[in-house]
């Protein structure tokens, strides 16, 4: 095995993350737990294996995934490949490579919107953010308003932090556009509409695609926004 030497920032980043992470479910296996360590982040997660054996193709598809999601933020995984000793104990453990094929479109979304859930937070770390009972937070998430987006995981609600423009305060106007989005659209399809640059929202000199999220973020008209979300 590698040994990596952390910095003192990768320290603290480390160890906030293991803290933070939750505990498995009942029905979930929790033999695997996966660390991606970069340049002052760290990030932990356990892949979710639905009481089956751990599989390393799994657990790599979800380190990519994980590496490509928090790759605008700057982290910089360290990546080493397994060698003939860690591939035997491996294959003794009952651990199978599985084929080097790149995941499908279907698996890649599965994993990405585990990460999603992972990342959001809960109901009562939201209303303490935006200074806001649960009761008040739970009225703003009814269909029938919709001021906030959340998602409801087993008996909780998680609310993905990609509507926030940063800690305690949501994106500009977003809650007027969130009501245009259909019931029933995907969560994963509603986040990668908002940070996604979309053809018919254009800004600058040279008309460069921006993505519903920024152009909110940045105080354009709302009222296109929310137009264009109905297509969602």
């Amino acid at each position: 095995m590698q040994a990596v030497k952390l910095n003192a920032n990768q320290k603290r980043s480390l160890l906030h993350a293991v803290e933070s992470l939750p505990s498995p479910r009942k029905d979930e296996a929790s033999d695997v737990v996966v660390l991606v360590i970069g340049q002052g982040q760290a990030l932990v997660g356990r892949p979710r294996t639905q009481r089956r054996a751990a599989n390393v193709r799994d657990v790599l598809r979800w380190v990519e995934a994980a590496v490509d999601g928090y790759s605008a933020e700057g982290l910089r995984p360290m990546v080493a490949g397994l060698s003939a000793v860690e591939g035997s104990l491996l294959d003794d453990a009952g651990f199978d490579e599985g084929s080097p094929d790149e995941p499908g479109a279907l698996e890649r979304s599965r994993i990405e919107y585990e990460l999603m859930l992972r990342e959001s937070l809960t109901l009562e770390e939201a209303a303490k953010d935006l200074h806001v009972t649960t009761s008040r937070l739970r009225q703003r998430l009814s269909h029938g308003i919709r001021s906030i987006f959340g998602i409801k995981d087993g008996r909780r609600w998680r609310i993905p932090k990609f509507q926030f423009q940063k800690r305690g305060q949501l994106v500009r106007n977003i809650d007027k556009v969130l009501p245009h989005i259909r019931p029933d659209a995907h969560p994963l399809a509603i986040k990668t509409w908002f940070v996604t640059p979309h053809p018919d929202l254009v800004a600058g000199e040279d008309d460069k695609p921006v993505a519903p999220r920024a152009w909110l973020a940045a105080g354009r008209p709302v009222d296109a926004v929310a137009l264009l979300a109905e297509e969602v």
